[in-house]
């Protein structure tokens, strides 16, 4: 093969590494291949210096292409979920919810659940009412806990209380539970 090829400007040091007789060897009957079906006629004019560099050049662009996709592939961005459980301790329906939503946060990676623990005096004068007003749907809601899900709470989508939340999580994310 012809060095000055390998020499060149266009031809970087990673891809001349790419380039051993063997692959080009390969290529080149690939190419030639190829050119004999789509250009029968064109083929007979083409010396074998041409071929090869045909063949050197696709297998640059190739690699260019797959390297500037590894180089430039970015995750697409995952959603956080975020969940919220209100409710007054020693409440069994508030502390359910509460141990779903710590293992929701524990083993699902974009979720992030928030909990808003109150003492029942606490709950009964203001807390249920504030979330009652706050929270778009909860207005019929009057028991422990208050769960909604939403990162923003002016966008907020009321689930309802732990029973709803069991069946939510089961529906959303059945994985927890298989």
């Amino acid at each position: 093969m012809n060095n000055s090829l390998l020499a060149s400007p266009v031809v970087s040091p990673i891809i001349t590494n790419l380039l051993t007789p063997h692959t080009v060897a390969l290529l080149r009957i690939s190419l030639i291949s190829l050119l004999q079906t789509l250009h029968p006629s064109k083929m007979s004019k083409m010396s074998s210096r041409t071929i090869t560099r045909l063949a050197v050049v696709a297998l640059v662009a190739g690699t260019l292409y797959y390297t500037g996709q590894y180089m430039f592939y970015t995750e697409p961005k995952v959603q956080r979920q975020c969940y919220f459980i209100s409710g007054w301790s020693g409440c069994p329906h508030f502390g359910a919810a509460k141990r779903l939503g710590e293992r929701l946060e524990r083993e699902v990676a974009n979720v992030k659940v928030h909990i808003i623990e109150v003492e029942r005096p606490t709950w009964v004068e203001s807390t249920r009412n504030r979330w009652k007003q706050e929270i778009p749907g909860a207005q019929n809601h009057n028991t422990s806990p208050f769960v909604w899900m939403g990162c923003d709470t002016k966008k907020a989508t009321f689930i309802g209380g732990n029973d709803k939340l069991q069946s939510h999580v089961r529906v959303k994310f059945p994985q927890l539970f298989s």
